[in-house]
């Protein structure tokens, strides 16, 4: 019965090891696409300015990394891209609300750069006109408020 048993857990061990090793595949082979959630990029968008000007700023911290999480994840510049400059800014004010301003300079100067890409391509992604003239000025007057 013990031999019985034996081959009983390795078969099973080998099973689970084949599904496990399936759903990795499955899950690394996804498109890039799947991360595109459009609404919930705008929910946690919405969510996380809603949170700063309640100075709650864990919960806008959380809506800031999911926001970059979707912009990363997305292959789509007409949500990745908003995703990504307001993740960011989110994330710089919390940085400097929390007096941690060589993070909040990390994430300004990244966003910024995303806001340069933005600029220079909005004639080819007429969706994304206005997001630069929207956040430039944000990411400015925060830039000023940081010690040189």
């Amino acid at each position: 019965m013990q031999p019985t048993c034996a081959r009983f857990c390795l078969v099973a061990l080998t099973c689970a090891t084949l599904a496990m090793s399936a759903c990795a595949r499955t899950r690394d082979s996804a498109p890039a696409s799947a991360g595109c959630d459009a609404p919930r990029a705008q929910q946690l968008q919405a969510g996380g300015y809603r949170w700063l000007a309640q100075g709650q700023w864990y919960q806008a911290h959380l809506a800031a990394h999911a926001l970059i999480a979707i912009g990363i994840a997305c292959d789509q510049p007409v949500i990745a891209a908003p995703a990504t400059v307001h993740g960011d800014y989110i994330l710089a004010v919390v940085m400097h609300q929390r007096h941690d301003d060589r993070q909040s300079a990390y994430w300004l100067n990244a966003g910024e750069a995303v806001l340069q890409r933005v600029k220079q391509h909005e004639s080819d992604a007429p969706q994304l006109q206005g997001l630069y003239d929207e956040m430039q000025p944000k990411y400015l007057a925060l830039h000023d408020e940081l010690p040189q």
